[in-house]
């Protein structure tokens, strides 16, 4: 009789106590989340923001916010406790980063959790939204100089957008300008070329051939920039010849050049 006693005991505390449960549980289903966005759009770089406001039903709650993928893993969480407040309405906000997610479709659950009864338990109430993430259109800043451009070496321009990712852009070289060819002068057995100064140069390069496509042509080189005119002496009498000048620019053993400048024709007395 003694043993048929203590089992109806038994079984009346763990009736109230599943009552209990049940009933505070209930409790606090009601309310729910409210003013939330079921749906939001995003591209992946974006910092999606998701806010909730709700009506508590007790002091001390908690919200579990998860995200998950279409596999159905878990990718981000965060939570938020709120201790002895009152019951007027709550509000909080989630800030999610998507710089390392995927593109496609994201589902944003929000779980409460509450105190009662010296233990924390789940409502069976949940809220659920929706992120959909397209592929990052990178939009760049206007570049900074990484390496000028030199008349010998190409420079770099760093471009960067807000989520980290980068180009490098070429700068073209600087280019030297060329000369013109002022006139030509024929002398005995030779010709006396004048051409406009060039500035930035160290020197000009004169060729002349009696073709005027230039072939078998005959180069000279001269060290000076404020040279400006040259005697070609040697030359063939009452023969015609083509003469062009380009400057060129040194460096140690760098050196550039501008194009070669317009051909002048003069016939040899």
């Amino acid at each position: 009789m003694r043993k048929k006693y203590n089992l109806l005991v038994l079984i009346i505390v763990l009736l109230s106590v599943i009552g209990l449960s049940s009933s505070t549980a209930d409790a606090a289903a009601y309310p729910k989340l409210i003013n939330e966005k079921v749906e939001q759009k995003a591209q992946i770089g974006d910092v999606v923001i998701i806010s909730y406001d709700y009506y508590p039903a007790y002091a001390n709650e908690q919200m579990y916010v998860e995200v998950f993928n279409t596999n159905k893993e878990k990718v981000a969480k965060c939570s938020k406790t709120f201790y002895n407040s009152s019951l007027d309405k709550r509000s909080f906000t989630v800030s999610l980063d998507t710089a390392e997610m995927q593109p496609g479709r994201y589902k944003v659950v929000a779980t409460k959790y509450y105190y009662a009864n010296n233990a924390w338990h789940k409502s069976p109430t949940q809220t659920v939204s929706y992120i959909t993430l397209k592929g990052h259109v990178h939009k760049y800043d206007g570049g900074v100089i990484t390496r000028k451009s030199t008349y010998y070496r190409a420079g770099e321009k760093k471009f960067t957008c807000a989520c980290g990712n980068s180009y490098v852009q070429s700068i073209p070289k600087k280019v030297l300008e060329p000369v013109t060819v002022k006139k030509v002068n024929s002398k005995k057995k030779a010709f006396v070329a004048k051409w406009s100064i060039n500035s930035k140069c160290t020197g000009y390069e004169i060729k002349y051939s009696r073709r005027k496509d230039m072939k078998n042509s005959t180069t000279i080189k001269l060290g000076r920039r404020r040279f400006t005119s040259k005697k070609i002496t040697g030359l063939k009498s009452g023969k015609k010849y083509y003469v062009r000048v380009r400057a060129y620019r040194k460096r140690n053993d760098l050196v550039c050049f501008s194009k070669w400048s317009n051909i002048k024709s003069v016939k040899v007395k």
